[in-house]
């Protein structure tokens, strides 16, 4: 059965680029709208992942990365296409 929540929030958890990866291969058939990553150890990588996981999930909505080590300017191309696909990067 999947998920029943519509937030997850790891906030703080030194999240890397690789356990996302496991975290979107568990919610990858859920009800899940938001995700609050803020303040842990994401990089521009997880970005690639967002773009992957927007193609065959549809329910997310909202990705919150704040204080993570993400160049927005150099990955504006990246974000405006999740935008495009209905992920809003917060």
């Amino acid at each position: 059965e999947a998920f029943k929540f519509l937030i997850v929030k790891l906030v703080k958890t030194d999240l890397k680029d690789e356990q996302l990866n496991i975290l979107l291969n568990y919610i990858v058939n859920s009800n899940v709208k938001t995700l609050v990553l803020n303040h842990n150890h994401l990089t521009d990588v997880c970005l690639d992942a967002f773009l992957n996981f927007v193609n065959i999930n549809k329910t997310l909505k909202n990705v919150h990365l704040a204080n993570n080590p993400i160049n927005t300017l150099k990955n504006k191309t990246k974000i405006n296409t999740l935008k495009e696909k209905g992920i809003i990067i917060w």
